[in-house]
This record gives structure tokens, C-alpha cells and sequence, in this order.
């Protein structure tokens, strides 16, 4: 589905010119995926849809209950846009400083600190109840 609206062309090729720059700063080459393409294209939709809903909001001068609505549409609209582009990575991988090098993901990254933030927690509760055992002996 291509974009209807001036906005939403001109939101692709802002995105197509960021990914561009980031893969330029990084030295390595870097495109969306398809999950990603696709995502963007549903944004690209919302936003012309954000366009017909602005323009009929200011076609709607003297109806209240019409701009109440357009305008719960459209907020609606942008939270849904905002979510979606969550969900677009537009930077390469970082590799850790592990002895293989692998590369790592955000979203791996978050869950090995939570992994080890449980095990922490265990180990300080296993070196305080040996902590008290020793003290009561």
C-alpha cells in the first residue's frame, strides 16, 4: 500500500534517511526488516488517515459533537503511531564484550540484566542466611 498523503511520503523518506545516517555513523549496513517494512506501512496508512480526519475536524465548524469525536480519533490515532514506531529498530546491534563477540539485541540485553539481577538477589539471600547460621554458631 503506497501513502496517499504528502505527510506520510515524506515519513518514509525521513526514516529511509535516518536508517541511511545511522548505517553511515556505524560503518555497517543496515535495513529493516520485513516485520519493520510492514510496520512502517501501517504507519504510513494511519497517518493519512490522521490527515483526511484533520481536515474533516476543520470542515466541521459549527458541529461540536463531530470535532469531539475527529479529535478522540486523532489522539487515538497518534497513540497507536507512537506504539507501532516502538517497534522499529533503527540502529545496528551492539556487540558485548563477551570472548565470542556475539552480537546482542536490546531486547537480549534487558533480559540477561534481569537474569542476573534474579541470581544476585539469591546469592545475597543464600550469603545472608549462611551470614546468620555462622553468627548463631
Amino acid at each position: 500500500m503506497t501513502p496517499k498523503t504528502v505527510e506520510a511520503q515524506r515519513f518514509l523518506c525521513d526514516m529511509d534517511a535516518e536508517l541511511q545516517s545511522n548505517a553511515e555513523a556505524t560503518g555497517l549496513s543496515l535495513a529493516f526488516s520485513t516485520a519493520e517494512r510492514e510496520t512502517l506501512g501501517n504507519v504510513a496508512a494511519l497517518i493519512d488517515r490522521k490527515v483526511q480526519l484533520r481536515q474533516a475536524y476543520e470542515d466541521a465548524d459549527d458541529d461540536t459533537r463531530l470535532r469531539i469525536a475527529l479529535s478522540t480519533e486523532i489522539r487515538l490515532i497518534e497513540g497507536a503511531i507512537t506504539r507501532m514506531l516502538k517497534t522499529v529498530d533503527m540502529c545496528a546491534p551492539v556487540a558485548e564484550d563477551d570472548a565470542d563477540d556475539e552480537v546482542i539485541t536490546p531486547t537480549q540485553r534487558k533480559a540477561k540484566a534481569a537474569a542476573q539481577s534474579r541470581w544476585k538477589r539469591e546469592r545475597l539471600r543464600k550469603r545472608a542466611a549462611l551470614q546468620r547460621q555462622s553468627d548463631s554458631a
